[in-house]
């Protein structure tokens, strides 16, 4: 249930874009948000249940649209 709720939530690609487009001096400017970013990836990974949403997702999945 909670991993569907993540998976389907706008969660995961809004900190995959950050990991993605930021260089390094958009991270230092963002310092904070950018370690929020990594704590929450760091706190999914240490669930097991979880780490599947952290995982590359089926090809024809499709995210929520909210």
């Amino acid at each position: 249930m909670v991993l569907d709720n993540i998976c389907s939530s706008a969660l995961l690609p809004l900190v995959e874009a950050a990991f993605r487009s930021s260089s390094l001096l958009e991270m230092s400017k963002e310092s904070e948000l950018m370690l929020c970013h990594i704590n929450l990836v760091k706190v999914i990974a240490q669930h097991s249940a979880l780490v599947p949403c952290l995982l590359d997702l089926d090809k024809h999945y499709k995210p929520v649209q909210v």
